[in-house]
């Protein structure tokens, strides 16, 4: 006899399956690798046989290995999943804030993310304010910089034709003290042969030759005498020209002394703004660090509340998706866990005395093969 079926209650409005598509949990590598039998089956120890025991070890060192990359690869799925559980939960936890819950603890983190949320505001104004007057420093650095580099030209001019008109005059006294000197060579030449002729002739008898020697003697003092005005009027030059080359000299000390100023002031002035310039940029770094570090509290908080409000379940239209998806992610997580606890305790499987007779069996043909290579090459 065919009953008909009894009527359902109908659903609540949080129970009414959401249209938004929800997270559809892949299995992970390792999962569908065991379902396709790309794992290799589990080797059971041998009844009896040292090559049996052999071949147990190989395949269970075969098996082993897969097993090990297969668990590998799903705590790879489960780094995801956690990641993608605490987005979701940071996601639930920002939907709630819009829910107006002040009842505890709920209350204390809105209170904890709205403070961090504060400073994170005040750390941005903080970094505009430290960017504009890195701008404005640039700004006010480029100005000097021109006025100075437009001035180091300038008494790098100034001290060039200084230097150039300080160099003509000390060529034209050194040529004077030149010229002075060989005409002074010339005058005391002409009077030490006059005197030497007039040595001469006192040791010579009275006679012609005599004052032949005496006149010869004059007329070299008269040539030195001639010589006189020349060697004055040097000497009247050389005096003239000291009073220009000291001021020569002192005008270019001057320009020297404003140049190597100008060059002082210029590198002060770069060494001023490269230390301004990173006291800004350290001030901006420390704001961008406690800008960073409320932002991170703010997704950690966000995080909390999610976490509260998923055990705490409010019903509400724009959470239940969440809630869903959650659940979903949550159910993987623990699916792929009890895979990997599933997995090692496989791999721990084995019959200590198969595999000691198998290793040494294994042990033992390789040491043979090896020795039979080693007799072949010395026999060569």
């Amino acid at each position: 006899r065919a009953f008909p079926p009894e009527p359902r209650p109908p659903l609540a409005p949080s129970q009414i399956p959401d249209a938004t598509p929800t997270r559809r949990v892949e299995p992970s590598p390792a999962l569908a690798a065991m379902r396709s039998r790309a794992l290799a089956p589990f080797p059971e120890p041998p009844e009896s046989g040292l090559l049996g025991d052999a071949r147990y070890v190989l395949a269970l060192v075969r098996a082993r290995w897969q097993r090990r990359a297969a668990v590998k690869g799903v705590d790879l799925d489960i780094q995801k999943d956690v990641a993608s559980l605490d987005r979701l939960l940071g996601e639930l936890g920002r939907a709630g804030r819009g829910h107006g819950l002040t009842t505890r603890p709920f209350g204390d983190e809105n209170a904890a993310i709205d403070a961090a949320e504060a400073r994170a505001a005040t750390a941005e104004r903080a970094i505009a304010d430290a960017q504009a007057r890195i701008a404005e420093e640039d700004t006010r650095f480029a100005a000097t910089e021109k006025d100075l580099e437009n001035k180091l030209a300038a008494t790098e001019e100034a001290a060039h034709a200084a230097g150039a008109a300080l160099d003509q005059l000390e060529d034209e006294r050194r040529s004077l003290r030149e010229q002075k000197k060989q005409v002074d060579a010339r005058q005391k030449q002409h009077l030490k042969n006059a005197e030497d002729r007039e040595a001469r002739a006192a040791k010579m008898p009275m006679g012609a030759e005599r004052s032949a020697m005496r006149h010869s003697a004059e007329e070299l003092r008269s040539d030195g005498a001639r010589i006189e005005p020349e060697r004055a009027d040097l000497e009247k030059k050389l005096g003239a020209i000291e009073a220009p080359l000291a001021a020569a000299t002192a005008h270019n000390d001057a320009a020297r002394a404003d140049l190597e100023a100008t060059r002082k002031a210029k590198g002060d002035a770069r060494a001023g703004h490269r230390h301004r310039g990173a006291e800004l940029e350290a001030e901006a770094g420390r704001q961008q660090r406690a800008r960073s570090d409320a932002t991170a509290e703010v997704q950690r908080r966000l995080v909390t509340l999610g976490t509260l409000l998923n055990l705490n379940r409010v019903a509400a239209p724009d959470l239940d998706p969440l809630y869903v998806r959650i659940d979903a992610l949550r159910t993987s997580i623990t699916t792929r866990e009890k895979e990997v606890e599933n997995l090692r305790a496989e791999s721990s499987r084995a019959d200590p005395r198969a595999v000691t007779r198998g290793t040494g069996v294994i042990f033992g043909a390789a040491v043979i093969l090896i020795t039979v290579i080693c007799v072949i090459l010395s026999l060569r």
